[in-house]
């Protein structure tokens, strides 16, 4: 069967190499498959034939690459319609692995020199029919099933199809984007120029091939001689250039880009991406590298880039290595921290605007050390979540706040909603719903207790699944609401056909601002409409008696932010509870803007 090329998956022989031809994605990838960090890999050989005599059949193997370590071939295997017991592939993964050993192993070397050979199939179907996630193999002795033969091989089948409830946490973005094409979380989403997904869904894929062959077409032209122009992937492209002064860089790079716009906006009346790209000087760099090495810092500098107009390129430097060293550092102790707990869980009340009392709060989570040190979630988090870790937090931060309803309930002790954040890995996850529910039952946690808030960001980029997931959540006895509501992806009118809870209205709007009257305009619009939808309103990051004042004028529900609580630990949040409690029993009920008035200066003082 043909296809279009905007209807090709990694799945596809073709996309498969392009994808795993990116050797920063194809550690990655090699990384979840295996479950252990891969070494630096020297080359990533898409599509590499072997053939070592004339008659001898030859073979050609997806993705060929090796570290100091191993040699590595991953295949992608549709499916195949031979019944189990005359699959081909057992045979096939002994011929590849014999192959390769033989391109390793040079006349007058040693055996004991022959890297390590891992051969994995990643397969769309069950390959043996058993119904595991995967099939690991290895030389076992008959007679003694201790005894392995430490031959430094080992064959891996994927099997793609399994049932989701039995793939590990590790391989389900991957599985589910391997069977479905759907982008997930951070891995599936490696190919991107900043917005260029925009730009394919308005305009169409043809128009998206037009600005990437205008691109290349227009460094091209401005290439001096030596110079070295690449395309790494879909829409990410390397250059190597001269220069004598550091500048120079920088404005060759800006007056391309400026071309780049100047086509897009004749074509398409107005319409752009942002280009965003990473600079690397060789007289930066403390240490001395090889080409990929170099390449591989420019890419990181990329990354760091934040979107907007004001700021398109960034620069390598000490900085930046000091992050890389930190994030390092981080990533080695996360399994560690969370297997020792060392993640504590915070609340932050929220304040209804009517009585003044705190009858909600947020969960957040900090990372206290063996050495007594608060990490911020800022710098723990984005590293969480680039290893894949963030499902793990969220669930551990989960049960967490289930644990402590449960034994103030036991207690027979007040208790508040709490919310919960999900990740975007989490929530894309297969079993989601199913996960959540069974830790909130087997807690015994009462319906109406939990609430899970789901970032803006989230909540939009797939309105279907997103309706389908609430819906469940719905009826598994959750409250459901949007975080970070107004940072650039809202769609009011959606709102309708979702049956959300709580809408979150974004920090932003609150800060100082030359804008602030039509801040406030937008937000009063904002309350409006969503109270005539029956969904509450909630203000984040409120500091000020004039917010406070505002707000409450135009009937928002209530209120998170400094002016009224910290986030706070869990025996100072405890305290709070019970002393609210304690003055819902013995105040009159009209008396509530009093109580208000007496909260707001308790916790100013």
């Amino acid at each position: 069967m043909v296809k279009r090329y905007e209807e090709l998956t990694i799945s596809d022989d073709f996309m498969f190499g392009k994808t795993m031809g990116d050797k920063v994605l194809c550690q990655d990838v090699l990384e979840q498959l295996l479950e252990e960090k891969v070494g630096e890999l020297e080359d990533v050989q898409p599509q590499r034939e072997f053939r070592y005599t004339s008659g001898g059949k030859p073979i050609r193997l997806d993705i060929y690459t090796r570290d100091k370590k191993r040699m590595y071939d991953a295949e992608m295997q549709n499916q195949n319609h031979q019944p189990v017991e005359k699959l081909e592939l057992p045979k096939r993964s002994r011929f590849y692995q014999s192959t390769m050993d033989t391109d390793h192993l040079s006349k007058g070397k040693s055996y004991r020199e022959l890297p390590e050979g891992r051969v994995l199939f990643l397969c769309t179907f069950d390959p043996f029919g058993r119904g595991y996630a995967k099939y690991s193999f290895q030389n076992l002795c008959k007679e003694d099933r201790e005894l392995y033969l430490k031959d430094g091989t080992e064959k891996i089948f994927y099997n793609c199809a399994a049932d989701p409830e039995k793939v590990p946490e590790n391989l389900r973005e991957l599985y589910d984007y391997i069977r479905s094409g759907k982008v997930g979380g951070d891995l599936s989403q490696r190919i991107d120029f900043a917005d260029f997904k925009y730009i394919n869904d308005v305009f169409g894929y043809k128009y998206g091939d037009e600005i990437l062959i205008n691109y290349a077409a227009t460094i091209s032209n401005e290439l001096r001689t030596g110079e070295v122009l690449g395309r790494v992937s879909a829409d990410n492209f390397v250059i190597l250039r001269y220069y004598n002064e550091k500048n120079d860089i920088m404005v060759r790079q800006q007056q391309v880009d400026i071309k780049i716009t100047e086509f897009m906006h004749d074509m398409y009346g107005g319409q752009a991406v942002s280009v965003q790209c990473g600079i690397c000087y060789l007289e930066d760099l403390a240490e001395d590298l090889q080409i990929e090495g170099i390449l591989d810092r420019a890419n990181y500098a990329r990354k760091t880039v934040k979107t907007g107009l004001n700021r398109k390129y960034a620069v390598y430097d000490e900085s930046i290595r000091k992050q890389l060293r930190y994030e390092k550092s981080i990533e080695n102790r996360m399994l560690k921290s969370l297997e020792n707990e060392e993640f504590l869980v915070y609340f932050q009340p929220k304040v209804d605007l009517q009585t003044g009392l705190a009858t909600q709060a947020e969960a957040l989570v900090r990372w206290q050390t063996d050495e007594g040190l608060i990490i911020p979630p800022d710098k723990f988090i984005p590293i969480f979540e680039k290893k894949y870790l963030i499902s793990s937090l969220d669930q551990y931060v989960f049960k967490k706040v289930c644990a402590f309803i449960r034994r103030r309930l036991d207690a027979g002790l007040p208790v508040n909603t709490i919310s919960v954040n999900v990740s975007r890995l989490q929530f894309y996850n297969s079993d989601f719903v199913k996960t959540y529910e069974d830790i909130k039952n087997k807690f015994r946690i009462p319906d109406h207790l939990l609430e899970i808030e789901i970032t803006e960001s989230i909540a939009f980029d797939n309105v279907t699944f997103l309706e389908k997931t609430v819906s469940e959540l719905k009826s598994k006895g959750f409250l459901i609401s949007i975080d970070d509501f107004g940072t650039g992806f809202s769609s009011l009118s959606l709102l309708k056909n979702i049956p959300i809870d709580v809408l979150k209205i974004d920090q932003s709007f609150f800060r100082e601002s030359i804008h602030k009257e039509k801040d406030n305009i937008v937000i009063k619009g904002i309350i409006d409409l969503v109270n005539k939808l029956s969904i509450r309103t909630i203000a984040e990051g409120i500091e000020t008696a004039e917010q406070v004042a505002f707000l409450k004028s135009i009937n928002c529900n209530m209120i998170q932010g400094y002016f009224f609580y910290k986030p706070l630990p869990e025996d100072k949040f405890e305290a709070i509870l019970n002393k609210e409690y304690a003055v819902k029993k013995t105040a009159p009920a009209a008396d509530s803007k009093v109580l208000a008035a007496e909260n707001w200066t308790l916790q100013n003082n």
